[in-house]
């Protein structure tokens, strides 16, 4: 029932990340913005979820598994406070270096997100 929930959850965000692609702007809204900030709130969603999901299972996981975690652990909380930051010192400020600034952070926790998606996907139907 756990794992049901689970594969759910990655193919809800999967299709989510498909949507945002496709989506519609209001007028006048920045895309930059609206991407970093939906990033942000599903990026930590995806991410803790993952981590908890590690941690309840991890006698049983593989060494890779674990140490990717356990990066993600350092790492994770300081890239999202940075998108978050970077998204607001944007968004009073539009400039072209606070722009690629922000492109930078948003690259680094999708490439986070990705990672948590990649290893659940993989991982957690061999996981009871």
């Amino acid at each position: 029932m756990k794992m049901n929930r689970l594969y759910a959850m990655i193919i809800g965000l999967s299709t989510l990340f498909g949507l945002m692609g496709c989506s519609t702007l209001n007028t006048g809204a920045d895309p930059v913005v609206v991407r970093a900030e939906q990033t942000s709130q599903i990026a930590f969603s995806l991410i803790d979820r993952f981590l908890k999901w590690e941690y309840d299972n991890r006698a049983i996981l593989p060494q890779d598994v674990r140490q990717s975690a356990s990066q993600m652990r350092q790492h994770a909380p300081e890239a999202l406070i940075t998108l978050k930051t970077l998204t607001k010192a944007y968004k009073k400020n539009r400039t072209e270096a606070g722009k690629a600034d922000l492109l930078t952070a948003l690259a680094v926790v999708e490439a986070l997100q990705s990672q948590a998606i990649e290893i659940l996907a993989k991982y957690s139907k061999d996981v009871k």
